[in-house]
């Protein structure tokens, strides 16, 4: 576009270079009292033509011209973004956009007594100020985000980006504000889920981490951070995101490696495993279940781990085991070797029973009783045994 006159005019020059040059040969032949005529008609042919030329260029650029501006005035008019033009001296407002006007709540003949800093709240006024006399120079400036305050008093956040400018013989700069109130809001909300969830995950004594698709270790919890310096004391401190490969290989063996590859592939993992602590020796055991991560296209993003120090319950489920074994002995005894003496005991009384029946002359009926008590008491221990052995039938 700059180059754009300079061309103009060369065309210009050698046009008329050639013009002068051919006509004044085809003038040669011509008499002396004749050339004066053609010279005076040359002449007036080329002011004419020039003047056609220069008619049409301008208008030409004319209407160029005006087709520039009425795009101009409709992107600072239909911008759904607010755009004000203000004087960088007085910092009043010279024009705003219909966008601003309903955004702030103003109409077109506040705008003759509005200044820029009227849109800053009160407390940033004079940091605003500094910052517009910082930039007063500057071609474009991103001023970041300001809080914002409309006519009835509402307060928002918007992102700024100014840009000099001359408007009316004046020096000014136009602004470009870009309302992120709601993003912010979203954003706050976004980062206080994130901050009541890292709390949550830090709160519970289960290990949890994510790795991302590259195997790398992209979140974890307090446990994990705590196994971590517990098994290597005097390594560096665990930052995010780290690959699993830098880490050391008694972290993340080729087991685990292979199981987290596995829920890559879409598929969960649960199992138990034994982990050794390299510092101090000490193993635990874990129930640890592996699954993939997915994103709103149902494309795996990583794999969540969630492992939990069943070490005690392991404890006490083998104790429970032990004592279990214990009982089964214990039963066994009671319905065998506790079972033959009763049946011989048993045996005995039928035989002395039947043995005192059969002599006739044997009167002792204190014999008769004392049996008679001996097989009620055998009766009410077998009785007992086999309340045992039913008991013990459901633990075998």
């Amino acid at each position: 576009m700059k180059r754009l006159p300079l061309r103009v005019a060369i065309i210009y020059f050698l046009a008329a270079c050639t013009w002068i040059v051919v006509t004044d040969l085809a003038l040669r032949g011509v008499d002396t009292a004749g050339w004066a005529y053609f010279q005076t008609v040359k002449g007036l042919l080329f002011a004419l033509i020039t003047a056609l030329i220069f008619y049409v260029v301008g208008v030409s650029s004319y209407r160029r011209i005006l087709r520039r501006e009425l795009d101009y005035r409709r992107l600072f008019e239909g911008s759904p973004h607010p755009i004000v033009i203000y004087d960088i001296e007085t910092l009043y407002i010279l024009k705003a956009n219909e966008a601003f006007l309903k955004r702030y709540e103003y109409d077109e003949r506040d705008l003759e007594r509005l200044q820029v800093m009227d849109i800053c709240t009160v407390d940033e006024r004079l940091q605003a100020l500094d910052f517009i006399r910082n930039v007063v120079n500057k071609p474009i400036s991103e001023s970041g985000v300001w809080k914002q305050v409309t006519r009835s008093g509402q307060e928002f956040y918007a992102s700024i980006t100014s840009h000099a400018t001359d408007f009316r013989n004046r020096r000014a700069r136009m602004i470009v504000i870009t309302d992120v109130d709601e993003q912010l809001k979203a954003r706050n909300a976004i980062r206080s889920t994130e901050k009541k969830l890292k709390s949550l995950i830090d709160s519970t004594s289960d290990i949890i981490f994510m790795v991302d698709i590259d195997m790398n270790l992209v979140t974890i919890n307090a446990a994990f951070e705590a196994l971590y310096n517990n098994s290597f004391p005097g390594a560096h401190r665990l930052y995010t995101p780290i690959s699993l490969y830098e880490l050391p290989i008694k972290m993340f063996g080729e087991e685990w490696l292979k199981n987290i590859k596995m829920a890559m592939k879409g598929e969960s993992v649960r199992k138990e495993d034994k982990y050794e602590i390299p510092s101090t020796g000490e193993e635990i055991c874990l129930d640890i279940s592996l699954n993939p991560i997915y994103d709103v296209h149902d494309q795996v993003i990583g794999v969540g781990c969630i492992s939990r120090n069943i070490s005690d319950r392991k404890k006490t489920e083998d104790l429970m085991s032990r004592q279990l074994t214990q009982l089964r002995e214990i039963a066994w005894i009671q319905s065998h070797e506790l079972r033959q003496p009763l049946t011989n005991i048993m045996g005995l009384a039928s035989i002395i029973e039947s043995e005192v029946e059969s002599e006739k002359d044997v009167n002792d009926e204190e014999v008769k009783k004392h049996v008679l008590l001996m097989q009620r008491a055998c009766d009410q221990l077998d009785q007992v045994v086999k309340g045992i052995v039913k008991k013990t039938a459901g633990i075998s």
